[in-house]
C-alpha cells in the first residue's frame, strides 16, 4: 500500500526508483500469494485432522457418540 502510494507520487523521471517500488509492489503481491496459499494448506490440514480425532474418538467409543 504504501509502496503504491510512493510510486504514485514519485515524477516520472525519476525512473530508478519508479522500478525499485514496481519490483517491491511485484515481491509483496508475490509473498501474498504465497502465504494466502500456505495458509489455505494449513486451514485444509487443520480441518482433516479434526476429522481424523473425531474418527479415532467415535471407533473408541464403539460407534457410539455421547452427547
Amino acid at each position: 500500500e504504501i509502496a503504491r502510494e510512493l510510486l504514485a507520487k514519485t515524477p516520472p523521471w525519476n525512473i530508478w526508483r519508479r522500478r525499485y517500488l514496481k519490483d517491491v509492489i511485484r515481491q509483496g503481491e508475490l509473498a501474498r500469494k504465497h502465504l494466502d496459499e500456505y495458509l489455505r494448506r494449513m486451514r485444509e490440514v487443520r480441518r482433516q485432522l479434526q476429522q481424523e480425532k473425531l474418527q479415532i474418538t467415535r471407533e473408541d467409543r464403539g460407534g457410539v457418540v455421547e452427547r
